[in-house]
C-alpha cells in the first residue's frame, strides 16, 4: 500500500492540487484457495482539481488516467466525477481499484 501511495504521489502532476485521498482496502475471506486467501483488493479515490476550465483540463485528466493505465498495475482507473467549480478550477474525481 505505501509503495502505491509513493507511486501516485511521484505520478500526479503538480499542476493537480489534491484535495481528499480515500482508502479501502478489503480482504478477500470468501476464496477457498489457501494460497489466494491473502489476496486483497484496494480502492483509492483521489478528489482534486485543476486551475483550468473544463475544455483545458480535460486533456490533462485524460493523460493522467492514461499514465496511470499503462502502468497495468491497477484493475481500473476512472474519472468518477467532473464539475467546473469556479471561473478557473475543474474538479476531478478519480477512482483506482487494484
Amino acid at each position: 500500500m505505501v509503495s502505491t501511495l509513493k507511486y501516485l504521489s511521484q505520478s500526479i502532476p503538480m499542476d493537480f492540487k489534491v484535495t481528499d485521498i480515500t482508502i479501502n482496502k478489503t480482504q478477500a475471506t470468501d476464496v477457498p484457495d489457501i494460497l489466494e486467501s491473502n489476496t486483497s483488493q484496494m480502492s483509492i479515490s483521489i478528489d482534486g482539481f485543476f486551475e483550468h476550465k473544463q475544455k483545458k483540463a480535460f486533456p490533462y485528466a485524460q493523460k493522467l488516467i492514461k499514465t496511470l493505465k499503462d502502468t497495468k498495475s491497477f484493475e481500473s482507473v476512472d474519472i468518477v466525477e467532473e464539475k467546473e467549480t469556479s471561473f478557473k478550477n475543474t474538479r476531478y474525481k478519480i477512482r483506482i481499484t487494484r
